[in-house]
């Protein structure tokens, strides 16, 4: 359980896998840094672009795949001049179906319909042999600018009330138990992404990660 201390304890927690949040405050300092990094280096200041994902289902094909389908949502305000959308860079396949789109009082708030099925990755150094981590990698549509999506902790209720933001309480995968659900950031190093630095224009590259745990039942 030293794992779920942590992320209940600090406003943001680094760690080999990338950068944990679980509330407003610990998004807040964590974009306060990537502005000052930003700054040091001279290059555009990242837009914060509010995005959340409901699971709705979750199964697994095979053993070496898992789908899902849910409800995405994305937040722009009027002085954000991007691109919106958002990709699963790492889906074997995917697809996005908008559903709504509105704007009011200044925030154009659209959401689609998802569905993905990515290849599972077992990533132990997270979690222990007996459960099971669903990693979903979102990425901004806009290449053209710093933009980070950022988890639009709005839409979820605090983790003192609900251990599981994004889960409908419908959701049911046999042979296993929800355990808990949280947001975490990766950075991808420019030599990732090559063929792209000319249009970021930034030397990384923030991603946002949706991850799931389950327990084996």
């Amino acid at each position: 359980m030293m794992f779920w201390n942590l992320t209940r304890m600090a406003p943001y927690e680094p760690s080999s896998e990338g950068i944990i949040v679980r509330d407003q405050t610990g998004l807040d300092k964590y974009l306060e840094l990537l502005q000052v990094e930003a700054q040091q280096r001279n290059e555009k200041q990242p837009v914060a672009v509010p995005t959340g994902l409901i699971l709705y289902n979750v199964s697994f094909p095979d053993s070496n795949r898992v789908s899902l389908s849910g409800y995405l949502w994305q937040k722009i305000t009027s002085d954000m001049e991007i691109k919106p959308g958002v990709l699963f860079p790492e889906a074997s396949d995917s697809s996005f179906k908008e559903i709504f789109h509105k704007t009011d009082n200044g925030t154009e708030t659209i959401g689609w319909n998802v569905s993905a099925t990515f290849l599972q990755k077992h990533r132990y150094s997270f979690f222990p042999f007996d459960k099971v981590h669903i990693d979903i990698i979102m990425a901004s549509a806009d290449f053209e600018n710093n933009v980070i999506l950022a988890p639009d902790f709005s839409g979820y209720k605090s983790y003192d009330v609900d251990p599981l933001p994004g889960i409908t309480n419908k959701i049911n995968i046999p042979g296993y138990t929800l355990d808990r659900s949280f947001f975490s950031f990766s950075v991808i190093p420019p030599y990732d992404e090559v063929g792209l630095d000319a249009l970021r224009k930034v030397t990384e590259k923030i991603r946002l990660h949706y991850n799931v745990c389950l327990l084996y039942t």
